[in-house]
């Protein structure tokens, strides 16, 4: 009997572990990177989970300012944007920002991202 109820409490502190961490943070950012995709500049904010389809414009913040759009891919945000070469941006994620299942949502969280110069290439056409 001793055997058996340790075991049922060893079960329920474990599942406390493994569900209550998401559970409290939130959804969370995995990162946030710059490219430059066919002269496209983008910032990509890529989320732990799959995000619900809504326009986040107004959860998302850029300093310096600067004004931009977004698409939302699965678990990423990608913003559009004039963004400047040699400029670090701090990326403002503001709480609300919901996961598909809508059991997990974003905490405010602050990320830098710095756009460094293109490296210089050379391309050959036919």
């Amino acid at each position: 009997m001793k055997f058996q109820l340790s075991k049922i409490y060893f079960l329920i502190i474990l599942s406390f572990i493994v569900i209550l961490p998401q559970s409290i943070c939130g959804l969370g950012v995995k990162n946030v990177s710059f490219t430059d995709s066919a002269n496209k500049k983008q910032i990509i904010i890529a989320f732990t989970e799959d995000i619900a389809h809504r326009n986040y414009e107004g959860f998302i913040k850029i300093n310096p300012r600067v004004s931009f759009s977004t698409e939302l891919k699965k678990s990423s945000i990608v913003l559009y944007g004039d963004f400047s070469y040699r400029t670090e941006y701090t990326v403002e994620i503001l709480e609300g920002i919901t996961s598909k299942s809508g059991n997990l949502k974003t905490v405010k969280s602050f990320h830098k991202v710095v756009i460094n110069d293109l490296n210089p290439e050379i391309k050959y056409t036919d």
